[in-house]
């Protein structure tokens, strides 16, 4: 391949990595006090809210991945006492209900 194809194809990637990455900024900017609002009982989203609210947009990211964690693997979550045992499909449930 020649240098030409090269550039083309890098460019092409940074622009969809910037396109990501301002898609993730903008809905954690969004979903995350309303998903911790849901959560609001959780020791782990209570202690994460503590620890990286003033890290700006950056905790922000922070905190809205480690809630996306906790909904996908709520056992593990469960037994270690992150959430509370009926906690995780109550919240679910309501969220569908309010889309």
């Amino acid at each position: 391949m020649s240098d030409i194809a090269f550039a083309i194809i890098s460019t092409f990637i940074m622009v969809a990595m910037f396109v990501v990455m301002c898609w993730l900024f903008l809905s954690c900017y969004r979903f995350t006090e309303l998903i911790e609002g849901y959560l609001s009982d959780s020791k782990f989203v209570q202690h994460n809210r503590i620890v990286f609210e003033s890290a700006g947009l950056i905790g922000m990211v922070i905190r809205n991945c480690s809630i996306a964690l906790v909904f996908l693997i709520p056992k593990f979550c469960e037994r270690r006492g992150l959430i509370e045992k009926n906690e995780l499909p109550i919240c679910l449930l309501t969220l569908n209900e309010g889309c």
